[in-house]
């Protein structure tokens, strides 16, 4: 079935801040976006056949056809969609080297160069079976731990035991991989992809900030695309949802994409839309603020340094 019924926790936040997260009896489209084309929203829930307790129904990552409006009364539910924004994958079709040829050569030149500066002292390390994966969890936390996405957002790689027992779930149908790069025997960064129907999901990468001037994280996010390529058995690698220079990068193409909420047309459905619609507009506003001041990327910048800067 595509539609698997389980609670999600709709996400309040301010910026980055995460303020709530709100616990939803919900059905889950349980597909990847790539497999619904180019136009998500031909796809209903079944409200009919789903529980009265159950809220309403979502579709993550949802290609829309083109900006739509964020809340919209549908045949038996209001749609919302509060977040619409590019997301950006990358095809694994073909070789690396031809990957490659997608970058100027001055970009080409700058990111081998970051490459061969690790090569002699750093080590890359795969891990995809169950048996494995405590192991890559111990040491993807022992640098989680030290990064801003931990700190300052709670984005960090969890820490908890029903996360690693999904890892090894996922590692036991081939549906995982967990790279990790190492300098003299110590984790310096990890990045951990689920995989789901062909497209390799990259959900946390984080780097050690004592090692910022190696581009720790750019170097293990190339060698672990370099190994994906030479695999062959994937169609797309998804940077997932938000923003990123690195994404803009590294992808090939982009979808303007929306996590879709279809909430049952109930004064609670209804109460859920108007409260997170309303921070949300405030969020809007408060990033649209600093885009025209110039000072989104500026103050990202000072969080990071900061938090660099902080004992750990």
């Amino acid at each position: 079935m595509s539609w698997q019924i389980r609670p999600i926790r709709l996400r309040y936040r301010l910026g980055p801040l995460t303020l709530l997260r709100l616990p939803l009896p919900f059905a889950v489209y349980d597909r990847h976006w790539s497999t619904l084309g180019g136009d998500g929203l031909s796809c209903t829930p079944p409200f009919e056949t789903l529980p009265a307790e159950i809220v309403g129904a979502m579709i993550p990552a949802c290609p829309l056809p083109g900006v739509i409006p964020r809340v919209t009364l549908v045949p038996q539910a209001i749609r919302y969609a509060p977040y619409q924004a590019p997301h950006h994958y990358l095809e694994l079709g073909g070789t690396f080297d031809g990957y490659l040829a997608k970058f100027s050569g001055k970009t080409r030149g700058t990111l081998r160069k970051k490459v061969r500066r690790l090569a002699d002292k750093a080590q890359l390390r795969e891990f995809r079976q169950p048996d494995e994966m405590e192991e890559f969890h111990r040491l993807a936390r022992v640098v989680a731990k030290k990064t801003y996405q931990e700190r300052l957002l709670q984005a960090a790689l969890p820490d908890d035991a029903a996360y690693l027992a999904e890892m090894r779930r996922l590692a036991g149908d081939d549906r995982a991989r967990g790279y990790l790069l190492e300098l003299e025997g110590a984790p310096i960064a990890y990045l951990w992809c689920p995989i789901q129907d062909g497209a390799v999901l990259y959900e946390h990468l984080g780097y050690d900030p004592a090692h910022r001037e190696l581009s720790a994280g750019t170097v293990l996010l190339y060698l672990a695309l370099e190994r994906l390529f030479a695999e062959a058995r994937f169609r797309l690698f998804d940077f997932t949802e938000g923003p990123g220079s690195h994404k803009e990068l590294f992808a090939t193409h982009h979808v303007l994409t929306a996590d879709v909420y279809f909430f049952r047309r109930t004064a609670r459905g209804a109460s859920v839309v108007a409260s997170h619609a309303a921070l949300a507009s405030a969020t809007r506003g408060g990033i649209a603020l600093l885009e025209r001041s110039k000072l989104r990327d500026r103050l990202r910048k000072y969080l990071r340094l900061r938090h660099a800067s902080e004992p750990t």
